[in-house]
């Protein structure tokens, strides 16, 4: 089989020769330019090069001058693919050798012609003797010549079809020119259909009602008696789309070439604008009818917005929203009720002063340069200042000040629409101020957690140390175990704060916890305190831990009487059913804070008090509980006139009386049994081992979730709750899956999100001591044997 070498720029064009040659059955290969096919050539030796004239590198005329001087390649035909027809580009494809030329656009007919006509004569050619050669240029010459005639003849025929279209089109258009009806319109159109090239018979077809007085569809037959099978449909139509269809008998669709498929559609586009203008003309008359219709409409619909801006105005006149028209100097010029209940000036008493009168003095230089740029035609929305009231009132507001131009776009007057913010920015201050909290409380947590883990430890060791110790080291240790538990009761306040302590939650009623702490509260505050308790006489059920809710109301107490300086009036004061919530408020006739102060009360370490009289920790302690309990608090002060603080848990449970406590269980001297420790400090499992294996456990050591499950299973599982990987609560339940009758112990210095434990779930806090541990292990054990 034949390879042809196809040389095209063009990647549409070169995959179009490409597609076309292989239909025909012929081996292809293709490059971009000349420089790549003459590469490809001598590697290939293709037995015929079709070549496009113009393209980058190496053009057709230097690539085929190129194949023609080669000894080995220059056998091999050469046909020149271009829309270059000048005579100077003849010679010049005569001058390079090339062996047939085809101008663009080419027929495919046309083309697979030549290339075969040019592969026989080269078979041909390599068969004549090498002192034919002259005679075989001769003949490629000739082919060549004949080519370009061929080429020569087809444009003379494709100008002399040009022009019997024009001629055709050009009396159409006299004829379509001359119609003033459509039914004119239509006669004229199928005369002139019957000297298209092949038509025997043409009728119309007119959509809609578009001929005066018909309906539907309206057909017209000329030279046939009966509509035979159409052979070729031009679609009529104009700017507007589609008008309707001229049905040909006679030329085939699939014999047209271009040029008369272009004809054939101008011929549409034509009678679709006549029929369109006589369209036009006949319905003028409607139209004008139309129009007066119309411009009724228009009085009516002028009317309706009138009486549109009568009720914009009274909508303007009674919104919440301060809305003011100013003159481009800022000068009041109409003020709306709206602005009159916002700032207390009614409207006679605005008009004509500058908006600077409801302007804090601090922010009038920054009014006045908005004031300048909406007069310039800025808009201006969603700015934010503070406004004054005629009481001297600072509200917040946000403004929007549009200019507003008269017909000619110039600005007469600035629009102003001021809405108080003033309640939302103080909820986004409060959002932003418990952000802030929760931030620190989390840092808070995280910093105990660690402290926790060291001084389980300190403690631990210290414990286990003393028994062998004698003075003054005993005394020294005992001093170091001492500042330990002093250094946890700080971390329990940051882990209170913080959210991260763990709670024992239970039934009952706040009322009988206030009432009970009142003896203790009395002795806290001193004599010259005169406290009240004020108790719904309703019960006040909650569920909480009873011991973190005593802290609440101890600590709220504490900062009360120091607020007082030891005189005036304490209220304690309980509201059974507040929205869902049981209610504790706490009131004192103190000193009172200030806003500032206000923002910054629940924050760690931050006191009003002198140097070395507060931590700092009391009010964060409360807030974190409150907060870890499901509530919420909130603080109203006032400088000089006492301060109240209000919180609010969730109403739930029935109030119900503490359970007896449980009997502690009898201690053995020693104990029995195996116990898997998991834990990941280092120094809390040797603190472990060193407490239990003394005390006759056998005891198995893991640092993280996945060690402990590869190891045996245990009488006792004692694990943190919170460790890297596998936390504590899921190894429980996998280890209690497998061995049900396994009994768990947790520890943790806090426990993160899993604040609550579940029912029948035995905690043992950090820092513990030996004691503490002994004590849970063996009631854990020995309750199987009891």
């Amino acid at each position: 089989m034949s390879e042809i070498l196809v040389v095209e720029d063009s990647p549409t064009q070169r995959e179009q020769l490409l597609f076309l040659l292989q239909r025909a059955g012929y081996e292809t290969i293709a490059a971009p330019d000349g420089a790549a096919a003459l590469d490809i050539a001598h590697s290939r030796h293709p037995a015929l090069v079709l070549t496009d004239v113009v393209m980058p590198r190496m053009d057709g005329y230097t690539l085929c001058r190129a194949i023609k001087a080669d000894p080995v390649l220059h056998d091999t035909p050469v046909i020149l693919l271009t829309s270059l027809t000048s005579p100077q580009d003849v010679i010049e494809g005569l001058a390079c050798g090339a062996d047939n030329f085809v101008r663009k656009p080419y027929e495919s007919a046309s083309l697979l012609a030549r290339v075969q006509r040019c592969l026989a004569d080269g078979v041909e050619r390599s068969r004549v003797p090498a002192a034919a050669t002259v005679g075989a240029e001769r003949e490629q010459v000739l082919e060549f010549l004949f080519s370009t005639f061929e080429e020569t003849v087809h444009l003379d025929d494709e100008l002399t079809r040009s022009y019997q279209s024009l001629d055709l089109l050009y009396r159409l258009a006299e004829g379509l020119n001359r119609s003033s009806t459509q039914h004119e319109v239509v006669l004229e159109a199928l005369a002139r259909a019957l000297e298209l090239p092949g038509v025997r018979g043409a009728w119309m077809e007119v959509e809609g009602d578009r001929l005066a007085g018909g309906a539907g569809t309206c057909s017209r037959m000329t030279s046939l008696d009966q509509a035979p099978p159409v052979d070729f449909t031009v679609e009529l139509r104009s700017g507007g789309g589609g008008l309707g269809r001229l049905q040909l008998v006679g030329p085939d669709e699939r014999l047209l070439d271009d040029d008369e498929l272009r004809t054939l559609d101008a011929f549409g586009i034509q009678v679709g604008a006549a029929l369109d203008r006589a369209l036009l003309q006949e319905h003028l008359e409607r139209r004008v009818q139309e129009r007066t219709a119309e411009l009724s409409a228009e009085v009516a619909a002028r009317q309706r917005a009138e009486e549109a801006v009568r009720a914009m105005a009274a909508i303007v006149e009674s919104a919440d929203d301060g809305m003011v028209r100013l003159g481009t100097d800022g000068r009041i010029q109409t003020w709306n009720r709206g602005a009159a209940r916002m700032y207390g000036y009614v409207g006679d008493e605005a008009v004509g002063n500058s908006i600077e009168l409801v302007a804090s003095p601090d922010e009038v230089d920054e009014l006045r340069s908005i004031i300048s740029r909406v007069a310039w035609g800025e808009s201006v929305v969603g700015h934010e200042m503070v406004r004054l009231t005629r009481d001297g009132k600072e509200i917040e507001v946000s403004l929007t000040l549009s200019p507003v131009r008269d017909a000619d776009g110039a600005v007469v007057a600035i629009a102003e629409i001021a809405r108080d913010i003033t309640a939302r920015k103080e909820l986004e201050r409060a959002l932003l101020q418990s952000q802030k909290l929760d931030s620190v409380g989390r840092l808070a947590g995280g910093i105990a957690h660690d402290f926790n883990n060291l001084m389980t430890g300190v403690i631990g060791f210290s414990e286990l140390a003393l028994p062998q110790l004698d003075e003054p080291q005993r005394t020294f240790i005992e001093e170091a175990k001492r500042a330990g538990e002093r250094a946890t009761e700080l971390t329990q306040r940051l882990l209170a704060f913080g959210r991260r302590q763990t709670l024992r939650p239970k039934p009952m009623d706040l009322n009988t916890v206030v009432a009970e702490m009142e003896t203790l509260l009395a002795r806290l505050i001193g004599e010259q305190i005169d406290m009240a308790l004020e108790l719904d006489p309703a019960p006040c059920p909650l569920v909480a831990d009873r011991s973190q809710l005593e802290q609440v109301v101890m600590n709220l107490a504490i900062n009360a009487r120091d607020a007082m300086d030891g005189r005036g009036k304490l209220r304690i004061a309980t509201v059974a059913n507040d929205e869902g919530h049981v209610r504790l408020s706490v009131t004192d006739t103190g000193t009172g804070m200030d806003a500032e102060t206000q923002t910054k009360i629940f924050e760690p370490f931050f006191t009003t008090k002198e140097e070395g009289k507060g931590t700092g920790l009391g009010l964060s302690t409360v807030f974190g509980i409150v907060h870890q309990s499901g509530g919420r608090i909130a603080v109203d002060s006032r400088l000089e006139r006492g301060t109240t603080f209000t919180i609010f848990l969730p109403r739930g449970g029935e109030a119900l009386g503490e359970a007896d406590a449980a009997q502690p269980a009898e201690t053995p001297e020693r104990g029995s049994g195996s116990v898997l420790v998991v834990e990941d400090d280092d120094s809390i499992r040797a603190l472990m081992r060193a407490v239990l294996e003394p005390a006759g456990y056998e005891v198995r050591l893991a640092a993280g979730g996945e060690e402990a499950l590869n190891g045996a299973d245990a009488d006792l599982l004692i694990t943190d709750i919170l460790m890297p990987g596998m936390n504590g609560r899921e190894l429980a339940t996998r280890i209690t899956e497998r061995a049900p009758e396994t009994h768990v112990l947790f520890i943790s210095g806090y426990t993160g999100k899993d604040t609550r434990l579940q029912d029948g779930e035995r905690f043992l806090a950090k820092p513990f001591t030996p004691s503490a541990l002994l004590e849970q292990v063996q009631a854990l054990l020995t309750a199987d044997r009891s």
